[in-house]
């Protein structure tokens, strides 16, 4: 087996896990809510989310939910061609993003948030970015 087929057996072992983490984190983990979980208003959580910084820093839901989604975008370039592009990454951010808060919805294991949809495909982008970033630093290492 070659070595660059090898390695993307690794990252696409290591993006299945990176999936799971996720999945337990916003779903499988979580009891049943009995109140309204439903948000589809787009930044109906920043209000709340600019308070809770303000009177105690950056954390929670808005970091959180960034966080979780950047391994994606490091990890799925690596493993597909076809992710090269950097709004195929973001596509699949949001779509793994929208099967989450429909499977929260359908459930009642989460809150189903419009803005939980844009901040995860923002954590996807921020990956891709730096996925990228890191490209470049080895090419150029490369060279010199």
């Amino acid at each position: 087996m070659e070595r660059s087929e090898r390695k993307r057996e690794i990252v696409a072992g290591l993006l299945g896990c990176v999936v799971a983490v996720v999945l337990w984190l916003t779903v499988l983990g979580r009891d049943n809510i009995v109140e309204d979980s439903l948000a589809f208003q787009p930044f109906h959580a920043f209000h709340s989310m600019l308070k809770e910084i303000q009177e105690n820093g950056i954390r929670g839901n808005l970091l959180g939910n960034i966080i979780m989604f950047v391994p994606l975008g490091i990890l799925l370039p690596m493993v597909s061609d076809k992710a090269r592009m950097w709004y195929r990454t973001a596509l699949v951010g949001l779509m793994l993003s929208i099967a989450i808060e429909f499977t929260q919805l359908f459930t009642s294991r989460g809150f189903f948030e419009i803005d939980d949809m844009i901040l995860n495909t923002l954590g996807t982008v921020i990956g891709y970015g730096a996925c990228k970033m890191i490209d470049f630093w080895l090419e150029r290492a490369r060279q010199d």
